[in-house]
């Protein structure tokens, strides 16, 4: 009995040093909707009970994939096109607020996690890019990919131009018969 009590004693001691940190962040997700050229802000609120030190890194997933998996999201922002900027490393206890700006020099749809790691837990907040630029550089990005992966829109869209580029055909030759 007197063994169990030193046990149970002993057990209390170590378990009063043992401290987690926690780490949240709001929103889960930002958007960002944005022409060519465009800056376009958000706000990211990032919050511990405890005094933490933090850094963000910002990664990026291939064209068309848009899941939640931060695995297959490897890519630096530079590779997409996009400038990114934001605090990547503070200190802080509460919440914190930080600006994460981004700019798109490349027309297309981006999806993108912001993480924030501090000492011992890590979160994240997730990315979606829309950049817009002239209507047809936006049409043949998404299309291009489209028809890869065997899409009805893209083939349509091919068929449309076929058909186009036969109809000029046949107007410059009946023009070239009448004279």
């Amino acid at each position: 009995m007197k063994r169990n009590l030193i046990l149970v004693f002993i057990l209390i001691i170590f378990l009063s040093f043992v401290s987690a940190s926690d780490l949240g962040v709001y929103p889960d997700e930002m958007k960002f909707d944005v022409d060519i050229g465009e800056k376009a802000c958000s706000q990211v609120i990032v919050f511990s009970s405890e005094n933490i030190s933090v850094e963000l890194e910002d990664s990026w997933a291939e064209q068309g994939y848009f899941g939640r998996e931060s695995e297959r999201h490897t890519l630096k922002s530079e590779l997409k096109g996009i400038e990114i900027s934001y605090s990547d490393k503070f200190s802080f206890r509460g919440q914190k607020e930080i600006k994460v700006c981004i700019t798109g020099n490349i027309a297309g749809r981006f999806h993108g996690l912001l993480m924030i790691r501090g000492e011992n837990v890590g979160i994240g907040s997730w990315m979606s890019v829309n950049v817009h630029g002239n209507v047809l550089s936006g049409i043949t990005g998404e299309v291009i990919y489209d028809i890869g992966n065997g899409s009805v829109v893209g083939m349509m869209l091919l068929f449309n131009i076929a058909l186009l580029l036969v109809l000029a055909y046949l107007l410059i030759r009946m023009k070239k018969n009448k004279k």
